[in-house]
């Protein structure tokens, strides 16, 4: 959640202009807050990745899931050329 919410947050981070840039947003009030969310709702599991349902959403309750790498990477903007 610390990343999430640097990535959104922090213009200094490498990834900024994929998520804060794009207007992606931290709505939790805090990190703690963060990860006590996907605690009670989503459970703990070491074996996916935490990732966002809607690519184009914010990390906010009910938009957060676990996935697989490749699920994970089917969820993703694709640049046309």
């Amino acid at each position: 959640m610390g990343a999430a919410k640097q990535r959104c947050q922090n213009p200094a981070h490498p990834e900024f202009a994929h998520y804060g840039a794009r207007g992606i947003e931290f709505r939790f009030e805090t990190v703690e807050a963060g990860a006590q969310w996907v605690m009670d709702n989503l459970g703990l599991d070491r074996s996916r990745i935490l990732d966002r349902s809607d690519n184009d959403g914010h990390y906010e309750p009910g938009n957060l899931r676990y996935a697989t790498v490749h699920e994970s990477l089917m969820n993703r903007r694709n640049t046309k050329l």
